[in-house]
């Protein structure tokens, strides 16, 4: 039953659709692949950079508001001599 929307037909399409059942006469476009893989890569790097140097604004803020007091209180304790 070949032709139009023949048997063989659907089973390529059905497995070109999945992308997971790749055979050898299968074309594959190796620029998408290789930027998918530069993307996933990237993805992961940045969820690492988060982690290790991220902090939220509200953390940044704490920080400077402790930072400012403890310059205040150093400044306050600090000899006119020295």
């Amino acid at each position: 039953m070949r032709g139009k929307g023949g048997a063989d037909r659907v089973g390529i399409a059905s497995r070109r659709s999945s992308g997971h059942n790749r055979t050898m006469g299968d074309v594959v476009n190796l620029n998408k692949l290789r930027k998918a893989k530069a993307r996933v890569e990237a993805k992961v790097q940045a969820e690492a950079n988060r982690v290790k140097f991220g902090r939220t604004k509200a953390e940044r803020k704490r920080d400077e508001i402790e930072r400012d007091r403890l310059v205040k209180a150093v400044e306050g304790v600090k000899l006119d001599g020295d």
